[in-house]
């Protein structure tokens, strides 16, 4: 899709980017398929555990918190008035989606799904759907991209102007780091921009994250820059448990054009999501 209606920019581009829990809060995590408990059914029970999981699904899909944190996520980009959000950890086909989908559209943005993939046609797909998603305000002219990897859903990747930006939430899989590794090396002289859920920590709590560090450590050795450490800041949670997951990484070319980084706190105080939000700031493209 590309859009081509030409605009007149604001000074500085804003962007957030946030892992929303699909709407849980900092608490409730959306079911998953495997963490079904098989002693707990009762004896006589026919069917599959998908049946149960896309039954548990749907119960908390459903349930009125939800509506509630998507009320306070549009509340706080009301506030902020950024340019483009990349929402992570997003239930595309929760009623809390269409609410937050249809206030952020009143609002002047357009959501794009990963992977030049039709919004109904992750509709149609049910309940599954947990992934990156992009809103951009409807006067950006942009293009984009089918992703280079396995986890299509988890890389959303647009351009705008010279910058490409990825919305990214990796995964405890090397195959994935390897394609991301990859992509980086053979465009690392273009201008990248990769905000996102990066799944690795030295925490630890957290064996997965661990293992991955490596991986997530090989990506800065091919001159990747962590945008908040090079702007002097020290290592701050963006995790409720305590670690850092979320960042803003960038290629050397991009790094004079970032204005501000920050990582908000909000969304975890408020019991919104159980991660903060790293919002950047760049010259326009």
């Amino acid at each position: 899709m590309l859009i081509t209606l030409q605009v007149s920019y604001e000074k500085n581009m804003k962007i957030i980017s946030l892992n929303i829990n699909n709407f849980g809060g900092s608490t409730e995590c959306k079911p998953r398929q495997d963490d079904i408990k098989y002693a707990d059914l009762p004896k006589d029970y026919i069917g599959n555990s998908k049946e149960i999981y896309c039954d548990d699904v749907k119960k908390f899909q459903r349930d009125s918190k939800r509506l509630a944190v998507a009320e306070k996520i549009y509340q706080k980009m009301v506030e902020e008035n950024p340019d483009i959000i990349i929402f992570h950890e997003y239930d595309i086909n929760s009623p809390a989606n269409d609410v937050l989908k249809n206030l952020l559209e009143k609002r002047g943005y357009n959501l794009i799904p990963p992977n030049q993939i039709a919004y109904n046609t992750i509709k149609e797909q049910g309940t599954r759907w947990s992934i990156s998603v992009i809103f951009i305000k409807k006067h950006f002219k942009f293009s984009t991209f089918q992703s280079p990897t396995t986890y299509y859903a988890r890389w959303n990747q647009i351009k705008i102007g010279n910058l490409t930006l990825i919305g990214i939430h990796m995964k405890y899989d090397i195959k994935f780091w390897n394609e991301l590794i990859t992509f980086y090396k053979n465009n690392k002289e273009e201008h990248l921009l990769f905000m996102g859920d990066f799944n690795a920590t030295d925490n630890p709590r957290n064996d997965c994250a661990k293992k991955v560090k490596e991986e997530f450590d090989e990506v800065f050795a091919q001159g990747a820059i962590d945008v908040w450490i090079e702007k002097g800041n020290r290592p701050i949670k963006t995790f409720i448990i305590g670690t850092r997951l979320d960042y803003a990484i960038v290629s050397p070319i991009v790094l004079p054009e970032i204005t501000n980084i920050e990582i908000d706190q909000f969304f975890i105080e408020e019991k919104i999501s159980d991660h903060a939000a790293v919002n950047v700031s760049l010259k326009n493209q």
